[in-house]
């Protein structure tokens, strides 16, 4: 028995196992000890032994299973690496070659892979450029449709109708190139006011005067079958060529005029030329005569030998391309497209337009033309450039011979 104050060691027997149990005195210990119950002898505990030996055996049994799975995991990877089609993992993970020799197939195996990512992502940028082919095609149709004809007279103006409205002398001095006119000479000729669409139409030659004959398919066309059109050149007439079309080529499956240059009606103006003005272009575009085309000589046969061309244009994002809406032009086309750029700039900066140009606002008088359109013409050429290609297009173009 131990005295108060001191600590009492019971030693207690299991199977197999000793186990010390340090016993901290209490007060109660002197009640205890009358009772002569202090000397106890435990019985061995069961639960305590069998958690130890159900712990063991599973430390046991996960070590165990830990080795049987690397090992498993090594030898599929083995496996795995011996029957693959990539070559190179078989050579690098063998056991039984040289270490110099898995190294060398270790390095030529990663150079493979590099090439090999290195071409995939080539593949991927030049796909994500959208890369285009240009297709060219000769196609020999059995019928081609015939393209709008406009003719313009190089003499924009008819002297004998210019002195019979009093405008000779004011069209004369307008158009010398010696001493232009100034604002002062509009107001003295009263023409400030004038408008440029008057001017033009009152002074402009007739078909009926201009056009002496006129044949398609050897079938006779007469002045009925053109329209009068307002022009960057001037006022002109275009053909009606919808319901036309040829088989076959040569001229007498073609057009044939005969045209009155009327050279006496010569007088100064825009254009000190004398002859015919001619363009094949689009039923549905503006036609841009004076820059587009093509002169014919007075007393003179010519010939133009007629090719039509069509291109179909890649749209975004494979192409630039587009053909947007136009405000004035049903149809997209880049003569409609920088006519109205112009028309647009005309309008914001001297308030009208042209003749040939569409728009609300009122046609220029010769104040607003000389005095606000003349000295800024230069500006006018860089509006056209933002005008796209369009996505679809059909060109006429030609080769003149004359005799």
């Amino acid at each position: 028995m131990a005295e108060n104050g001191e600590h009492a060691k019971v030693k207690v027997t299991g199977q197999g196992r000793d186990m010390t149990v340090q016993h901290v005195p209490h007060k109660a210990d002197s009640v205890w000890d009358g009772l002569g119950l202090r000397d106890v002898t435990l019985p061995p505990s069961p639960v305590s032994h069998t958690h130890t030996t159900r712990r063991r055996e599973r430390e046991g049994f996960r070590g165990v299973g830990r080795g049987v799975h690397d090992r498993c995991c090594d030898d599929t990877w083995v496996d795995f690496t011996a029957d693959t089609s990539l070559h190179g993992l078989k050579y690098i993970w063998m056991r039984d070659i040289f270490l110099l020799r898995r190294l060398l197939w270790l390095t030529m195996t990663l150079a493979c892979s590099a090439i090999m990512m290195y071409q995939i992502v080539d593949r991927i940028i030049y796909f994500a450029a959208m890369p285009v082919t240009v297709d060219v095609r000769v196609n020999f149709n059995t019928s081609l449709h015939f393209p709008a004809i406009t003719i313009c007279n190089q003499n924009t103006f008819r002297a004998s109708q210019a002195a019979r409205l009093g405008l000779y002398e004011l069209l004369t001095d307008l158009h010398d190139d010696l001493d232009p006119v100034n604002s002062s000479e509009l107001v003295q000729y009263g023409a400030s006011n004038l408008s440029m669409a008057t001017l033009y139409s009152a002074t402009k030659h007739t078909l009926h005067d201009l056009l002496l004959r006129c044949e398609r398919r050897g079938v006779q066309c007469g002045a009925d079958d053109f329209e009068l059109v307002a022009t960057d050149h001037g006022m002109c007439y275009t053909l009606d060529t919808s319901n036309f079309t040829v088989n076959s080529a040569g001229a007498e499956d073609g057009l044939s005029l005969t045209l009155n240059v009327e050279q006496y009606e010569y007088m100064p103006g825009p254009h000190d030329a004398a002859g015919i003005k001619m363009l094949l272009h689009d039923s549905k575009e503006s036609p841009k005569v004076h820059a587009l085309g093509q002169a014919l000589s007075a007393g003179v046969h010519s010939f133009l030998a007629m090719k039509l061309v069509s291109v179909k244009n890649l749209p975004s994002p494979h192409g630039e391309c587009d053909s947007p809406s136009l405000r004035y032009y049903p149809h997209y086309a880049t003569a409609n497209c920088e006519t109205e750029c112009r028309a647009s700039l005309l309008a914001r900066l001297c308030g009208c337009r042209l003749v040939y140009m569409p728009g609300d606002v009122p046609i220029c008088t010769l104040w607003q033309y000389y005095g606000c359109y003349m000295p800024k013409k230069s500006e006018y050429s860089t509006v056209i450039t933002n005008c796209k290609t369009p996505t679809s297009l059909r060109r006429g173009t030609g080769r003149l011979t004359s005799c």
